[in-house]
């Protein structure tokens, strides 16, 4: 563990040591909390933040290890419970375990977390393609009580409200289920004319979620419109999200014939790579313009690496995709294959009628 880890680990270990219990925090309102905790609640916060934005994942591990062991000595429970969650989305991350069930069944064990255990399960229900169980847990998000959903957003760092909508975007882009679109619609349109006051990272998030939607739809207009606008509410070129956003607007621009500036983004967003951060999906949009410039044995090479990255880290729907392009690549994408029949039938499975309609789209033009 670095310096910054190791100190910051030790100071909150102190804490817990010395003043006991401390939460449910930041559960209450800002007025009516308890001082040291809430200072302790905000070491804690901000020392996560600083961890996941250096990715010293493993400072990270080690830090929230130990405070979840000194709670459960002191026996703070919900102290202990918010460590146990916040150690099971680093690990998410990272792509570290050893079976996708564990992601959904190690949920809240309190009621204090249990809004943060739902938005974080939703974002993982989206990966393992379980899209209506994401779905159900980012609405009962929003209906939950806004004591929970405060405390879920201190700890998420995110608007939570602009989060779901998000979330709900990128499941609603593999499957046909728009329940509930014109309220997200109606919010979205706010947050794109500037009339809700969410926070940059939210407000990116969720136009990138929605251009990703429309751009998937063939809408390439609006797809333009949300994405343009996802790179204005973020912090530009420098933000840990650009190599999406670019990778989106390389193909949105190439469909729209601007060959030039697909080609710009595209080197953008390929130059992120090295950086690359949590679920692998925004990569296979590279595998996509690849693909379409005719550059197969690059496009084959990425498209292999996420499909064994996307294996250890048990993200379902990604791996999928790779495959499909690794098919489609090799010119096998045709269903008098086994192997694309089989994918199909899993596509299927997973209520992926997007990759459903690729196929049968690319067995037609065969």
């Amino acid at each position: 563990m670095g310096d910054t880890g190791q100190h910051a680990s030790d100071e909150l270990v102190e804490r817990i040591d010395r003043v006991g219990v401390l939460f449910p925090l930041p559960l209450v309102a800002p007025g009516d909390r308890d001082p040291t905790a809430a200072e302790f609640a905000a070491v804690l916060r901000n020392v996560r933040f600083e961890l996941l934005r250096r990715r010293d994942y493993p400072a990270l591990d080690q830090l929230l290890e130990r405070v979840a062991v000194r709670a459960r000595l002191v026996g703070d429970r919900d102290l202990a419970d918010l460590a146990r969650l916040l150690l099971r989305h680093n690990r998410w991350l990272t792509g570290r375990f050893e079976r996708s069930e564990d992601l959904l069944t190690s949920g809240s064990m309190s009621g204090t977390w249990a809004a943060l255990d739902d938005v974080f399960s939703g974002f993982y229900a989206n990966t393992l393609g379980r899209f209506a169980e994401s779905m159900r847990r980012l609405r009962r998000v929003e209906q939950a009580s806004a004591e929970r959903r405060r405390a879920a957003e201190f700890f998420v760092g995110l608007d939570l409200r602009l989060v779901c909508a998000a979330w709900k975007f990128w499941n609603r882009g593999e499957l046909n289920d728009y329940a509930g679109m014109n309220a997200d619609s109606g919010l979205l349109d706010d947050v794109c004319g500037k009339r809700y006051p969410g926070a940059g990272q939210s407000r990116a998030q969720l136009l990138l979620a929605a251009g990703t939607f429309y751009l998937h739809h063939r809408n390439y207009v609006l797809a333009d419109r949300y994405l343009t606008g996802s790179f204005e509410a973020s912090s530009g070129t420098t933000s840990r999200l650009y190599p999406r956003i670019a990778s989106a607007l390389a193909l949105c621009r190439h469909y729209q014939g601007d060959d030039h500036a697909g080609d710009a983004y595209y080197q953008q967003a390929a130059a992120g790579l090295p950086e690359h951060f949590g679920p692998t999906g925004w990569q296979l949009r590279l595998v996509a313009y690849q693909r379409m410039l005719g550059d197969t044995d690059r496009a084959l090479a990425l498209a292999q690496r996420i499909r064994t990255e996307t294996e250890s880290k048990h993200e379902v729907v990604h791996n999928i995709w790779a495959r499909l392009y690794e098919l489609d690549l090799r010119n096998e994408l045709h269903l008098s294959s086994t192997a694309a029949w089989q994918l199909l039938d899993e596509a299927g499975h997973h209520n992926m009628t997007r990759a459903c309609d690729y196929i049968l789209e690319r067995q037609r033009c065969a």
